[in-house]
């Protein structure tokens, strides 16, 4: 109710109004950066596996095992996590 009557009161401050807020839109819009596919620095990476019929120590030994083992060569790399 207050901004149409001040539209109906003032139409030209409300135009003004209106026109500034369209400017300041078009000049942020401007400046914002927008990629398609942007580069995201993932600081983990995740790892699975699928043994259909093992047990639980089966994949363990059997895949984990050697995957962490050369994922621990990986340089950078701070921490290592298995499940099974």
């Amino acid at each position: 109710m207050f901004l149409s009557n001040a539209a109906v009161r003032r139409p030209v401050a409300m135009s003004c109004l209106i026109i500034g807020l369209a400017l300041l839109g078009l000049n942020s819009y401007r400046k914002m950066s927008l990629e398609i596919m942007p580069k995201v620095d993932l600081p983990y990476i995740t790892i699975v596996t699928v043994y259909p019929g093992a047990t639980p120590e089966e994949i363990e030994t059997d895949i984990a095992k050697r995957i962490e083992d050369e994922v621990v060569a990986v340089s950078g790399l701070k921490h290592v996590n298995s499940v099974a």
